[in-house]
């Protein structure tokens, strides 16, 4: 997959966002770095942003991926999607995933984060429309990024996703702490051991519905260890040289599956280590 950063405009505010928001891509561009994926073997273009679908070339981009023989992906907030003939638009394009987030399990939680007015209201509506559409529900990817403003939630947020929203699965991220995310980092950064009983119960909740939850972007130890429970391993993060990895982390079972931790995440915590208890429970993990 070829990840396409169209723009790093978006018509969300999120404190948490690590994208260059004077980023923009112009079609020829665009054009060029997806020929040029073709050439490289690449079978999927992911749209990202930013926010991709307020590019004003993106329908057009995504006829030009399909008219190259490719298939696409989107990350997109849904606010566009919450029309409905906009969410036509796209499915009748047949992506074969999109990825959306949701901070929150109401408009109190969410809006605060994304600093956007009725920005819950929309992608709640941008997912019931793609499910009105017949957009098959497993195609659909639900991220929350974890904050201090959320984790009590995350509970709250897998049940009206799994539950209310009638999805399969959902996925909890944790921070990238680049940019704007990095400029509110006291405000918005937890320590890893202080969400780990708030996804453990998401874990539970979800297992209870029958359904599973994904984990990205932070350290396996801190991930709760449940069947129903996955966790998504990125080569890129590590070679990016944004995740980084403690001394004490070579001797963990888990080393070669593992992203480690952001390295502006130990800029704030210099001294969060796993205590005796919890380096226990990771032996105990990775021994059975």
């Amino acid at each position: 997959m070829f990840v396409l950063v169209l723009t790093g405009k978006c018509n969300n505010n999120c404190m948490f966002c690590y994208q260059d928001k004077n980023f923009s891509l112009d079609a020829e561009k665009a054009k060029s770095l997806i020929s040029e994926a073709k050439e490289r073997g690449e079978k999927l273009i992911n749209f990202f942003g930013g926010e991709p679908t307020i590019h004003p070339n993106f329908f057009e981009l995504i006829r030009y991926v399909k008219d190259q023989g490719l298939g696409f992906s989107l990350n997109s907030n849904l606010r566009l999607l919450s029309y409905k003939r906009v969410a036509k638009s796209i499915v009748d394009l047949d992506p074969l995933l999109i990825q959306t987030s949701l901070h929150g399990h109401n408009p109190e939680v969410h809006d605060k984060l994304t600093r956007t007015e009725g920005s819950f209201q929309q992608v709640v509506k941008g997912v019931k429309n793609l499910l009105e559409l017949g957009y098959d529900p497993n195609r659909i990817i639900v991220n929350t990024v974890i904050t201090k403003q959320n984790m009590r939630h995350l509970e709250d947020i897998a049940d009206f996703i799994l539950n209310d929203l009638k999805l399969p699965s959902t996925k909890f991220s944790f921070m990238e702490i680049e940019r704007e995310a990095l400029k509110n980092i006291n405000k918005l950064l937890p320590k890893f051991r202080e969400t780990y009983p708030f996804l453990e119960r998401a874990a539970k909740r979800a297992g209870r519905l029958d359904k599973r939850i994904v984990i990205e972007k932070g350290p396996l130890c801190f991930c709760p260890d449940m069947s129903n429970v996955s966790y998504i391993f990125e080569r890129i993060l590590i070679d990016s040289n944004k995740f980084i990895k403690r001394k004490s982390c070579s001797n963990c079972p888990s080393n070669r599956k593992c992203h480690g931790i952001h390295r502006n995440y130990i800029k704030l915590y210099p001294s969060d280590k796993l205590n005796k208890k919890e380096l226990h429970r990771l032996n105990i993990i990775f021994r059975n």
